[in-house]
C-alpha cells in the first residue's frame, strides 16, 4: 500500500517543477531533506528514502528526514530499520554507491527488496542516502540519477551560510547604527533615556524602561518617550517589581512563557494585566563589579522572532554596559561614590559579604579598646561671659540738668581727654553774678561805716563780703564741673544719655559708667555636677561669639563658695584672669570655655555623669 501511494505521489510530480522549488526552497534543513528526497525519487523511480545519520555518542544510526513523511508516523519503516541495522554492524561508514539486499516483511523466505545507498558529503557531515527501488535496481545508473541532486544540497547548504552571514551583517550594521548614535551622550540621564528610545526603536516596542539595582531594591531609571519619570506612579512601581523579580531569578523573563520555559512571571503578569501589555520582556544585564541592570520591554501584541530580538537588545546592552555603569557612578553623590570605593577596598581585607557588618563590628571593637586603654584631655565645657573689675561711675556733682552728651554706649574715652557731656550752667552763672554784687554792696559799706566811726557795722558788712566770696567760690566749683570729662580710660557702659537730655538730676544720680579694660575678668558659669573637678590654678580656653576665630588663654583664681540658681540648675561662679586681653574685647561679651582638668581615660570621659546618676539613684532607693 505504501508503494502504491509513494509511486501515484512520484508520478504525479513534475521533475522539473521540485528541482525548481528546491532550489527556491527557504525552510529548515530537515524540511529540506525530505523535499530533496521525494524530487530524487521521482527520478530514480524508487517508492520509498531516507537520509540517515550516525550518533557519535552512542553510535546509534538516526534517520535525519524519511520520505514519505506522512505515511511513516515518526518512526522508521521495517525496510529502513533493517538497512540500519546493516549498516549498524559494519564499523566502516560506506564510502561508495551500494546495493543492499533486505528481506520483505510478509514475503516468502528468501525473497528481498533492493536498498540503493548513495554517501552524501554536506559541510563536513557523512551521510547516507537510502532510497527503497522498486523497478530495475542498476547502481551506476542511480548513482548518475542521483548525482546532480547533490549539488541541491550543497546551494541549499551555502545559501543558508550566505543567509545566516546577511543576517548576521544586517544585525551588525543595526547595532553600529545604535552605538553611533548613542555615542554622543555624555551624560547618564541621557544615555540611558537614548538606550530605551532605541531599543523602542528598533525592537518596536510600546514601552521599553531601564532599572538599575540600587541596594535591595530596583530603581527604574529610565523609561522610552518619557523625560520626566515620576517614581510614585503606580506603573513606575509595578515595572520595578517586574525587574527585581528579573534581577533575582538571574534569568530572561518572558510573559507569556514559552513550552519548557520554567520562570517565575507573577510580577510580569500583574504588569500585563493592568496595562495590557500583550508580550513582556525583562533581559538582566549583570557585569562584574558592577550594578546590576536590566531592560524591561513591553510589546503590544506577541513577538516570534524572541531569538533575533534577544540578541540585538542583548548586544546593544552589553556594548553600552560599561559606558553606563561609568556614567551612573559619576552621576551619584560623591559620598556614595566614596562609601562605593571604601567597600570594594574593604571586600578585599574583609570579605565580599556582609562588608560593611564586618567594617562595623572592627570599627567598634577599635574604639572600644582604644576608649578602654588609652587617655585623653578632659575638658569642662562651660559658658563664659566677660566682666570688668573696675567700673568707674560718673555721678551728678549737684542738682542739674544734661544738656548735652558727647559720648554713645560702647565708645572708647581716655582719662582727662574725652569729654563726655555737659550740664546747664545758666542759674549758677546768675547765682555768682547776684553773689558778686552782694559782695561788692558789703564791701562798700564797711568802708562806709568806717569812715563813720561805726566800727561794729563795718565788721558785720566785712562778714557778710567774705560769706559771699564763699558762696562764689562755691558756684565757680560747680561751674568747673559743667563740662564732663572722662576720669579714667575705657569704654561706656552706661545707657543712651542722649535720651535724657533736659532731665533734671539730682546729687549722686549715675550719669555715665566706664568700664577700665585692663580689669577685665572672665567669669565662667559651671554646673554643680563639675565644680568639684575645678580648683584655682587650672588654666584653660575660651572663644567669643563674636569672634569664634581667636581662642584666648585664661587661668582660675577664684572659684565663688555659693551657687546661683539658673533655668532651675545650680551654678558656680567662676572667675579667671585673661592672659591676653586684645583691643576688641567689650564687657558683657559671650562665649564658650574650655577648662583643661588633666588625663582621664576616654570610657570615663564618655561615661562619668551617667554613672555619677545611676549611682546617686541607687543609693536613693537602696
Amino acid at each position: 500500500m505504501i508503494d502504491n501511494l509513494a509511486a501515484r505521489h512520484i508520478s504525479d510530480a513534475d521533475p522539473q517543477e521540485e528541482i525548481h522549488r528546491l532550489i527556491r526552497f527557504e525552510g529548515t534543513f530537515e524540511e529540506f531533506l525530505c523535499k530533496w528526497l521525494s524530487a530524487v525519487c521521482h527520478c530514480a523511480s524508487a517508492s520509498q528514502a531516507a537520509v540517515l545519520d550516525r550518533d557519535e555518542t552512542h553510535g546509534n544510526i538516526v534517520a535525519k528526514a524519511i520520505f514519505p513523511s506522512t505515511e511513516v508516523g515518526g518512526g522508521m519503516p521495517f525496510w529502513l530499520q533493517q538497512f540500519a541495522a546493516q549498516l549498524g554492524r559494519n564499523a566502516d561508514w560506506p564510502a561508495e554507491c551500494s546495493i543492499h539486499d533486505i528481506p520483505v516483511p510478509g514475503g516468502f523466505y528468501g525473497q528481498t527488496q533492493k536498498v540503493f545507498a548513495y554517501p552524501l558529503g554536506i559541510d563536513g557531515t557523512k551521510l547516507i542516502a537510502a532510497f527503497l527501488i522498486s523497478g530495475e535496481c542498476d547502481s551506476k545508473r542511480l548513482a548518475a540519477i542521483t548525482a546532480p541532486f547533490t549539488c541541491l544540497i550543497n546551494n541549499y547548504v551555502a545559501g543558508r551560510k550566505v543567509s545566516v552571514q546577511e543576517n548576521s551583517l544586517r544585525r551588525f550594521r543595526k547595532l553600529f547604527e545604535l552605538q553611533s548614535s548613542l555615542r554622543h551622550h555624555a551624560r547618564f540621564g541621557p544615555l540611558a533615556m537614548a538606550i530605551c528610545n532605541e531599543i523602542a526603536t528598533a525592537a518596536g516596542a510600546e514601552r521599553v524602561s531601564l532599572g538599575v539595582l540600587g541596594g535591595h531594591f530596583v530603581k527604574c531609571m529610565a523609561m522610552s518617550h518619557t523625560e520626566k519619570l515620576n517614581r510614585k506612579m503606580k506603573v513606575v512601581r509595578q515595572v520595578e517589581q517586574a525587574m527585581e523579580e528579573c534581577l533575582d531569578q538571574q534569568q530572561v523573563v518572558i510573559y507569556p512563557a514559552g513550552d519548557g520555559d520554567r520562570a517565575v512571571t507573577r510580577m510580569a503578569e500583574e504588569l500585563s494585566r493592568h496595562h495590557g501589555s500583550g508580550q513582556i520582556i525583562a533581559i538582566p544585564i549583570t557585569p562584574a563589579d558592577e550594578p546590576k541592570i536590566v531592560i524591561l520591554m513591553e510589546f503590544t501584541d506577541r513577538r516570534n522572532d524572541l531569538k533575533e530580538l534577544l540578541e540585538i537588545t542583548g548586544a546593544i546592552c552589553e556594548v553600552e554596559a560599561a559606558r553606563l555603569y561609568e556614567f551612573y557612578l559619576h552621576s551619584c553623590w560623591f559620598g556614595i561614590r566614596i562609601a562605593r570605593e571604601i567597600k570594594k577596598f574593604a571586600a578585599i581585607v574583609v570579605g565580599a559579604k556582609h562588608t560593611w557588618l564586618k567594617l562595623a563590628a572592627i570599627a567598634i571593637i577599635c574604639v572600644l579598646f582604644w576608649a578602654v586603654f588609652f587617655r585623653g584631655d578632659y575638658e569642662i565645657e562651660s559658658p563664659v561671659v566677660l566682666e570688668a573689675v573696675q567700673q568707674r561711675v560718673v555721678a551728678a556733682p549737684f542738682e542739674c540738668y544734661l544738656v548735652e552728651a558727647d559720648v554713645q554706649p560702647g565708645d572708647y574715652v581716655q582719662a582727662g581727654k574725652t569729654m563726655l557731656g555737659r550740664l546747664d550752667d545758666g542759674e549758677l552763672r546768675q547765682q555768682l553774678a547776684s553773689l558778686e554784687a552782694r559782695r561788692q554792696t558789703s564791701v562798700k559799706r564797711a568802708a562806709m561805716a568806717m569812715r563813720e566811726g561805726k566800727t561794729a557795722e563795718s565788721q558785720v558788712e566785712l562778714a557778710q563780703a567774705k560769706q559771699a566770696q564763699a558762696d562764689m567760690d562755691i558756684v565757680r566749683y560747680k561751674l568747673s564741673k559743667v563740662n564732663i570729662v572722662a576720669p579714667t580710660s575705657g569704654y561706656l557702659v552706661s545707657e543712651d544719655m542722649g535720651k535724657q537730655l533736659g532731665r533734671a538730676f539730682k546729687i549722686g544720680d549715675v550719669l555715665f559708667e566706664i568700664a577700665a579694660v585692663d580689669s577685665l575678668r572672665a567669669v565662667i558659669r559651671v554646673e554643680e555636677e563639675d565644680i568639684s573637678q575645678l580648683s584655682v590654678g587650672q588654666s584653660g580656653e575660651f572663644a567669643i561669639i563674636a569672634n569664634p576665630d581667636k581662642k584666648l588663654r585664661f587661668t582660675i583664681e577664684r572659684i565663688h563658695p555659693a551657687a546661683n540658681v539658673v533655668e532651675q540648675k545650680n551654678i558656680f561662679e567662676v572667675w579667671a584672669k585673661i592672659e591676653e586681653r586684645p583691643t576688641w574685647l567689650r564687657p558683657g561679651l559671650e562665649g564658650e570655655a574650655h577648662i583643661y582638668v588633666g588625663k582621664r581615660r576616654h570610657i570615663w570621659i564618655w561615661t562619668h555623669r551617667a554613672a555619677d546618676w545611676i549611682q546617686m539613684k541607687l543609693w536613693q532607693w537602696f
